[in-house]
């Protein structure tokens, strides 16, 4: 993918990122802006109705009020004007003032005026509600003439829902006693909700106090004469609010619930606002995006298209810095002149890197021949210290003291012999003596063999390493548990008590180069011995095992020593890595880079320090010499495996 797609890509994800993370934050920071506007509007709209019940009942109250400081009315209560109730409650008065009903009652609560005017849909129902000769017990239009104030509010009534307003019967000056109360009503029918409606522009009904409603609401009485709630907004619809307010009755009981439905026209306005603020930005990201786009090509892109073109080629380097733009005062020009002043230090470098590749590759080289060299010289050392001490054994001394003797005796060395008890004793030290270089001659040739043999191995390990210089060694038929007993053979005096346990299944020769794998594996059998050194235990033990799996053939070397810590066991085979205080990290960084050259592989095994640790070497099932039939085998059982693991086969 070119740089221009990559930021093409880049930026539209951006962009597309961008927009999506606005919608989200335009509804959580702003949409509820329009929410909470309109349920303001709304509580405002609610309080506007309960504003115009209010103002209903205030008309009745004045009216009611005229009534009661009239001195006719006091004087009728009193009896000095008995024509009142005639002249005044006639049935004109019902349409004149708006009411259905007017009463007066004297302090004992007996009804002494009572006029009825129903509507039309009223006619011949019984007004019950309000008795025609005695005000109910307990009724709170009493508490009028106790308190010497008004009691105005609803109450429901067999006519339906009535504005009422009851006041105390004074004299026109305000003064009492107080003779009576009289009381007026007016209906709150569907008529005069039209009425409300028209006014104050809100739609609502008037609603029963059903448990349903009452369980939205707050029932906290409020103030005024309808006792009203504040608005509560209960469940509506995307297009509309419902505000719903409790109205309670002269008796401080709820009466009836206000429902008033509001256009939920604010949020469908701020809905609009939002969509298009959203759609606005998506259309400047997408118009940024492609000015980008247009600037980025000319700006960036082409010029680098330019320099990647020439960088890539394989062309001398005066051609490649001859296509740069080095005249450029921007980045694009400082990095093209950076370029060429590299090519010039690359060249020289190179030049550089191949001598000292050249010195480093006979370094290695050097290093893992002496390396190898000293494992094997090791045991050569041993041998030639047993020979030194076979020979300081020799009875030299003792001869020359025998020979000394018997020059002494002379002629009479015959008699001496068959006649002295000490010269009869001579032939037994002579035969002692005898034995004793026998042995000696015998200890002596088979350290000298092992000595030439152990030569050998080393002259044999010096012509191997041709094959680091990119010769191919000798491959041959090996057997490889001779090669592992060869290899723990040569290390025997280093091991210094370490017990080996050998468990070798039957399996075919492998064709591989005899010298190498001999090398890997006395690295091994070295590597695991040099593991128990500072080591105090008792159970000092190697197992080697040679087995066939599915896939190879597997040589393993496992101790209970000290372990590979986890951070070491991927650095086991580096060059130069070594944990140990008189190591150098050539040997098992040369085993490895044996295997690979073998077709093999070695890798190492630990559950970390204290846990020992085992090498695995496997050859591929493609180098066993099939013999006629043969059984496959599986591996034969070890200590408790491990589950660390890290492979040290290196190109």
């Amino acid at each position: 993918m070119s740089i221009q797609t990559k930021l093409t890509v880049s930026l539209l994800f951006v962009v597309l990122v961008f927009c999506g993370a606005l919608g989200p934050v335009l509804q959580r920071v702003i949409a509820p802006s329009f929410e909470q506007l309109e349920l303001d509007e709304a509580r405002m709209d609610a309080d506007r109705v309960l504003q115009a019940v209010e103002t209903e009942i205030a008309t009745v109250a004045l009216m009611a009020q005229d009534w009661a400081i009239w001195d006719d009315c006091h004087d009728f209560v009193t009896g000095i004007r008995p024509e009142f109730a005639q002249a005044n409650a006639h049935e004109g008065i019902g349409d004149s003032l708006d009411v259905v009903l007017i009463q007066i009652f004297d302090l004992d609560g007996r009804v002494i005026l009572d006029f009825r005017a129903p509507n039309e849909a009223d006619q011949g129902v019984e007004l019950h509600t309000f008795p025609s000769e005695h005000l109910a017990p307990k009724s709170p239009f009493q508490q009028a003439s106790v308190t010497l104030q008004p009691v105005n509010g609803l109450l429901q009534s067999e006519w339906g829902l009535l504005l009422v307003s009851a006041w105390p019967v004074l004299r026109n000056d305000h003064v009492g006693p107080v003779v009576g109360t009289l009381l007026m009503a007016r209906t709150l029918d569907a008529a005069r909700v039209d009425e409300i409606r028209g006014k104050t522009h809100v739609v609502f009904d008037l609603l029963e106090p059903q448990p349903t409603l009452l369980a939205e609401l707050d029932l906290t009485p409020g103030l005024g004469n309808l006792q009203a709630s504040s608005p509560a907004f209960a469940a509506g619809t995307k297009r509309e609010l419902r505000a719903l307010s409790l109205l309670r009755n002269v008796g401080g009981q709820p009466t009836a619930v206000v429902e008033a439905r509001i256009p939920r026209s604010i949020t469908a306005r701020g809905d609009l606002a939002l969509r298009s603020a959203w759609l606005s930005a998506f259309a400047a990201g997408l118009l940024l995006l492609a000015i980008l786009h247009v600037l980025i090509r000319r700006i960036v892109v082409e010029p680098l298209t330019r320099f990647t073109r020439q960088a890539l080629t394989l062309r001398p380097r005066v051609e490649v810095v001859a296509g740069l733009d080095l005249e450029r005062r921007d980045e694009v020009g400082a990095l093209s002149r950076r370029f060429a002043e590299m090519l010039t230090e690359i060249d020289e470098f190179q030049r550089k890197l191949a001598d000292t590749s050249r010195e480093a590759g006979m370094s290695e080289v050097s290093t893992n021949v002496l390396h190898n060299v000293g494992n094997m010289l090791n045991s050569v050392s041993v041998s030639a210290s047993l020979v030194h001490e076979h020979i300081a054994k020799l009875p030299s001394p003792q001869l020359a003291k025998i020979a000394a003797l018997m020059r002494s005796k002379g002629a009479d060395l015959g008699n001496w012999v068959t006649n002295e008890p000490a010269g009869q004793r001579l032939t037994d030290v002579v035969s002692t003596l005898e034995q004793m270089l026998s042995e000696s001659q015998l200890n002596l040739q088979q350290e000298s063999r092992e000595i030439a043999q152990r030569l050998g191995d080393v002259s044999q390990l010096i012509r191997s390493q041709q094959s680091l210089a990119g010769k191919k060694g000798h491959v041959e038929n090996v057997i490889l548990e001779d090669e592992v007993e060869k290899a723990l053979r040569l290390l025997e005096p280093s091991r210094n008590g370490i017990a080996v346990e050998r468990r070798f299944a039957k399996i075919p020769p492998v064709a591989t180069e005899r010298q190498k794998l001999l090398q890997v594996f006395v690295n091994l059998t070295k590597n695991a011995i040099e593991a128990f050194e500072g080591l105090a235990r008792t159970d000092k033990r190697i197992e080697v095992s040679v087995a066939m799996t599915e896939q190879s053939v597997r040589v393993t070397f496992r101790d209970n020593a000290i372990g590979i810590a986890t951070d070491n066991l991927a650095k086991i085979f580096q060059h130069g890595f070594t944990t140990k205080t008189t190591g150098h990290g050539f040997g098992l960084h040369s085993a490895a880079n044996a295997m690979t050259e073998l077709g093999g592989s070695l890798r190492a095994e630990s559950d970390g320090l204290g846990c020992g640790a085992s090498f695995i070497v496997e050859l591929p099932l493609a180098c066993v010499r099939h013999s006629g039939d043969r059984t496959r085998l599986e591996p034969p059982a070890l200590l408790p495996g491990t589950k660390q693991t890290h492979s040290g086969v290196v190109g």
